[in-house]
């Protein structure tokens, strides 16, 4: 480029600098543009004159523009010329390209002058040769078949992890050695004469244990069978042969082993009691043993062939529809996920089956090709399951809702309450002179009387209202009441008589009495169960305070 401005430049250099693919730019010390060539303004901007050079419309990436102002600065200070790698955009594609930056004088004084080589098409080139030559290098580390190079004279270039494990030897203990290290050494001799007549015909690969058996050697001298195939690979001057050999001694063991094997696993299959189900990719049984058969309530020929979802799993434990794409045997066939849990299955006869599962999928050559579900009757567990729950919410010598059974139900209730629009009632009620029953009577009466309380509540309350015992000798009820039914000041009566008409019952050992505090919650009211409780706490010690006990 010529140091002066294009501007006062002839019209056939100007036309001669335009002509030129490269970019060509004039830049002032302070980064600024002072001319620029047509492919210069094809990248930069036809109006960048006079604008900084290094912009986002073209060079977006921020370190990209730094190293651009460090190269234009060490130019203009140091006078020092630079050549930057930079990734610019042209009409929405990715750039690469090489800038060089380098000090000139111009008729306006010291510039710095640009040019930029595009080198797109060299970096996308070397990044695919990269791509493939790590590519290669991962394969030939991760297959587990044993791959050696030799060369023309049967020495070894090349050894793979997999010919470690199958020989025994490091690959550094076997590059430069002679190929007859890894051959028994009755064939050695008949090895090289077949790889030198393979060598010299007109074949690239050849199945080597289609000619000849092929075995190999292990360090410890074991000879095993294997499967080689051979390729010839002109590399420069020379001629590489590349084996890739796969030890097949397991084979014929594993043969005559398969038979055993198959009937071995049908015996179990058929003894177990969990129900087992094997399912192809498209969700369809392949095989089933007579446990999965019995607690479906199909015949095993019954299930072979059908999509298993359709037959077994098509709903919900509420009955809704069951989509394919949502079951956790799709995400074991197509996601190669395993997966388990409790689930529900339907039986022939439409009943619902609870049922602890186990969904694996199993692969073939790496593929998912299906999965093997374990399944077993999950009814008992269930129920157990309900019957703890029920234990953990009752108190046992009552039988009615312990603490943490009131809690739980008691929040249900406020939450219906709130919906209906309903009063609330909480009443807490406490034993009076209960210690003087235990003192005097013993413990068992002691219990008998909690028993009694309990029944007693139990007659007043209706059967939809949360009643509990609270701990010790006091017991706790929720009760909801459309508004305007004064059932406050009914239940306290209704609860006096009861102890009345059960204290003048004769040859009662002793009498009970009760002190009762109640709180109201009126629709709207947003008080917790826990502040109610607290409300009802303190309504139930004025009570007692004031000597009224029911």
């Amino acid at each position: 480029m010529n140091a002066s401005s294009l501007d006062r430049a002839s019209p056939a250099l100007r036309q001669l600098v335009d002509g030129i693919d490269e970019l060509l730019v004039l830049l002032a010390p302070d980064g600024r543009v002072l001319d620029a060539n047509l492919a210069g303004r094809g990248l930069i901007g036809d109006d960048s004159t006079g604008r900084a050079f290094a912009t986002p419309s073209w060079l977006p990436a921020t370190e990209d523009r730094e190293a651009v102002a460090a190269a234009i600065a060490g130019v203009s200070i140091a006078g020092a010329p630079a050549r930057v790698h930079v990734r610019p955009v042209r009409g929405g594609e990715r750039l690469d390209m090489e800038l060089r930056f380098s000090p000139v004088e111009s008729d306006d004084g010291p510039a710095v002058a640009v040019s930029g080589h595009d080198v797109t098409a060299e970096r996308r080139a070397e990044r695919a040769y990269d791509r493939s030559e790590r590519m290669l290098a991962g394969i030939v580390r991760s297959v587990p078949d044993a791959i050696v190079t030799v060369d023309a004279q049967q020495v070894i270039r090349m050894a793979n992890p997999g010919a470690e494990a199958a020989f025994g030897y490091t690959a550094d203990e076997m590059i430069g050695q002679p190929l007859a290290l890894l051959l028994p050494e009755a064939v050695r001799e008949r090895h090289a004469a077949h790889v030198r007549d393979f060598g010299g015909g007109g074949e690239d690969a050849r199945f080597m244990n289609q000619r000849v058996p092929v075995a190999g050697r292990r360090r410890d001298g074991r000879v095993f069978p294997a499967e080689v195939t051979i390729a010839r690979t002109p590399v420069g001057d020379e001629v590489l042969y590349t084996a890739v050999l796969r030890d097949i001694s397991d084979r014929w063991k594993t043969q005559r082993e398969l038979a055993e094997a198959r009937q071995h696993e049908e015996a179990i299959l058929r003894s177990v009691a969990d129900g087992v189900i094997g399912i192809d990719r498209h969700g369809r049984t392949t095989f089933a043993n007579p446990a999965a058969a019995r607690l479906l309530g199909y015949r095993v020929h019954e299930l072979i062939g059908h999509d298993l979802h359709a037959l077994a799993h098509h709903s919900r434990p509420d009955g809704s529809a069951y989509a394919a794409e949502q079951c956790p045997t799709w995400r074991a066939t197509h996601q190669g996920i395993a997966l388990g849990g409790d689930d529900v299955y339907w039986r022939a006869d439409g009943t619902a089956l609870p049922v602890e599962y186990t969904a694996t999928p199993f692969h073939v050559d790496g593929q998912v090709e299906g999965a093997v579900i374990v399944f077993r009757d999950g009814s008992a567990r269930k129920r157990a399951e309900a019957e703890l729950l029920q234990l953990s919410l009752v108190d046992e010598l009552t039988g009615l809702y312990n603490r943490r059974g009131f809690m739980l139900h008691a929040n249900r209730a406020l939450e219906r309450a709130a919906e209906d629009g309903h009063v609330i009632v909480l009443a807490f009620f406490d034993m009076d002179r209960f210690k003087a029953i235990n003192d005097a009577h013993g413990h068992l009466a002691g219990d008998q009387a909690l028993r009694e309380v309990a029944t007693l509540l139990r007659r007043t309350l209706r059967r939809d209202d949360v009643l509990g015992r609270f701990g010790g000798d006091e017991f706790v009820a929720l009760l909801a009441r459309p508004p305007g039914e004064d059932f406050d000041g009914q239940l306290q009566a209704r609860i006096e008589a009861q102890l009345a008409h059960r204290n003048a019952a004769p040859d009662t050992p002793f009498a009970l009495a009760m002190s009762i505090g109640t709180v109201q919650r009126a629709p709207g009211d947003q008080r917790s169960i826990e502040s109610l409780l607290a409300d009802a706490d303190a309504e139930l010690y004025r009570a007692k305070r004031g000597r009224r006990p029911a």
